[in-house]
């Protein structure tokens, strides 16, 4: 038995069926890996190219809410403090102490196994966009000036009918309520400009990319460059958390 098989393995008719059916298992799996690690490259694109898109979106939204509409309402605000009462009457008038009501943009689109893959090369940048989405939904000061103006500003004849003292009390509270909104646009701004776009654009320019098309990362960084030129007056400084950190109770202790 032993010879026999000895003869059936050392003929050519064995080996050569053999080596060719190993030879294929082989490149099989090689094509399996190949297109595995192309998905998953492909994976982390889309999470750069998301990211940067949201980046966009996000900065450029905040901007125009902070241009057009906080910016002007704290300005009004200070002149109805300092006796424009007609800016007043029509801001009752117009409805236009009532805003910022529509719902906060969410960008927590992207999947559990497009962050691992992210993650694996930088945990970071997971923590970045779920920080990004994180500061997009908080609409927690706007429910609470909408809540304000409700109570306080909803009827003119109400609010006139109150001492002079209590009224100016309600619309530099109301003030404070837009100062609020305004740091967190400044913030989201600040986070965006200075901390999460510039890491996911270094890391797109990663080696491990070089063999990838990248269109969607390119028109998403050139629609954000173009935001943030236009809106470069908005752009708090690179300093500006270290600034936030010490103001306030810090700067006084």
């Amino acid at each position: 038995m032993i010879e026999w098989l000895s003869e059936v393995f050392a003929k050519d008719a064995f080996y050569l069926p053999f080596a060719s059916t190993v030879s294929a298992a082989l490149v099989l799996l090689l094509l399996q890996f190949i297109a595995r690690i192309v998905t998953e490259q492909r994976k982390k694109l889309y999470a750069v190219a998301y990211t940067l898109d949201s980046c966009f979106r996000a900065l450029n939204s905040s901007a125009i809410i902070l241009r057009h509409t906080v910016n002007p309402h704290i300005e009004a605000a200070k002149r109805i403090l300092e006796g424009e009462h007609e800016l007043l009457q029509k801001m009752f008038l117009s409805g236009d102490f009532d805003i910022l009501t529509d719902d906060t943009p969410h960008f927590d689109h992207l999947t559990t196994d497009t962050k691992v893959l992210l993650g694996g090369d930088d945990v970071e940048l997971v923590q970045l966009a779920d920080t990004l989405n994180n500061l997009c939904a908080n609409d927690r000061k706007e429910r609470a000036l909408n809540s304000f103006v409700a109570q306080n500003l909803g009827d003119f004849h109400v609010f006139a009918s109150l001492e002079e003292s209590r009224r100016n009390a309600i619309v530099a509270a109301y003030w404070d309520h837009l100062e609020g909104i305004r740091i967190n646009l400044e913030r989201l701004i600040a986070f965006i400009a200075h901390i999460i776009a510039p890491r996911f654009v270094k890391y797109s320019k990663s080696w491990q990319f070089w063999c990838f098309a990248r269109g969607s990362i390119r028109t998403a960084k050139q629609r954000l460059a173009s935001s943030q030129e236009i809106n470069s007056d908005l752009i708090p400084n690179s300093e500006f958390f270290f600034e936030r950190v010490q103001s306030g109770i810090q700067r006084a202790l």
